[in-house]
């Protein structure tokens, strides 16, 4: 069944996406909380 495995991939997918978005989002608010001289 190519199409189920065809979902499974967009899921891989979708979850690393997401899992990249929350780690550019936890970076810039690190970022944020510490001062810009460091």
């Amino acid at each position: 069944m190519p199409s189920l495995r065809h979902g499974l991939v967009l899921l891989q997918r979708s979850v690393r996406y997401a899992e990249r978005m929350q780690a550019d989002e936890l970076l810039h608010v690190v970022q944020e909380c510490m001062p810009s001289s460091l």
